[in-house]
């Protein structure tokens, strides 16, 4: 699963590496492929100013994107808000997912939507949890760790990485 796609950079690579139409699974791509919503960020993401950073940074991508992951049969892409959009469609289980949404709000709601569908194991890649602009995600991810009684590993990239018991 990757919840904020854009044109699919991460995902693209991970299925070219792992040659996915070899694999029998799914890989769900949640995004709204116009960039962030209005009207997601709190009022803390605002006051640091994070809605003004994001706003020229994209473009409706939804036809690249398409086009991006045509060669993957089980690429699966699902236009629509985050956590809207996680709810139109019948996910098991979940070995690893991405989190790429800029914003606390639709990025908890993904993470405790997917955390009880994710086995043993399973890998939450979080991609702007140490970066300044971000600190209101970390602070959210800090805390829905620590409720779940997990830690949170934080990569020299500013990303931060959590497995499922």
């Amino acid at each position: 699963v990757e919840c904020g796609v854009n044109t699919g950079i991460f995902s693209l690579a991970i299925m070219k590496y792992l040659d996915w139409n070899t694999i029998d699974k799914d890989f769900w791509l949640f995004d709204t492929y116009e960039g962030c919503p209005v009207g997601q960020f709190t009022q803390e993401e605002v006051e640091i100013g994070i809605d003004r950073v994001h706003e020229n940074s994209y473009f409706d991508c939804y036809e690249l994107a398409k086009r991006n992951f045509s060669p993957w049969e089980r690429a699966k892409l699902v236009k629509g808000r985050v956590p809207e959009s996680l709810s139109t469609v019948d996910i098991d289980k979940v070995a690893y997912i991405m989190i790429d949404m800029n914003a606390v709000v639709p990025e908890i709601a993904a993470a405790e939507y997917f955390w009880p569908k994710m086995v043993s194991g399973a890998i939450m890649c979080l991609d702007d949890y140490n970066w300044v602009h971000h600190i209101h995600q970390k602070i959210a991810f800090d805390k829905f760790a620590e409720e779940r009684g997990v830690k949170i590993l934080n990569l020299p990239s500013g990303q931060g990485i959590l497995i499922k018991p």
